[in-house]
């Protein structure tokens, strides 16, 4: 197998399919999550309050769980570090 297949044959496997806006909105707007940003504030929980266009995601900190900030923006390659509390 020459130098080219093998790149591309690695890159087929590394590629990650992401969700649609559409299907994050319909998965995660309104809905009570459990995150941890990598702060340093441990997990926190929120509510996901606005997805963008982009298909980030604007979760506001409840207030038991508000640490250093009041809301929190994650982009969709964070969406792994999201656990669902109630559906």
């Amino acid at each position: 197998m020459g130098r080219q297949a093998r790149l591309k044959r690695q890159h087929r496997c590394e590629r990650v399919v992401r969700p649609s806006v559409q299907q994050i909105r319909q998965a995660w707007l309104g809905k009570r999550v459990a995150f941890d940003a990598g702060r340093g504030d441990g997990v926190q929980q929120g509510i996901v309050k606005q997805v963008m266009d982009d298909g980030s995601l604007l979760v506001e900190c409840l207030p038991e769980y508000r640490g250093r900030v009041a809301a929190v923006a994650l982009t969709p390659g964070y969406l792994d570090r999201l656990t669902l509390i109630d559906g």
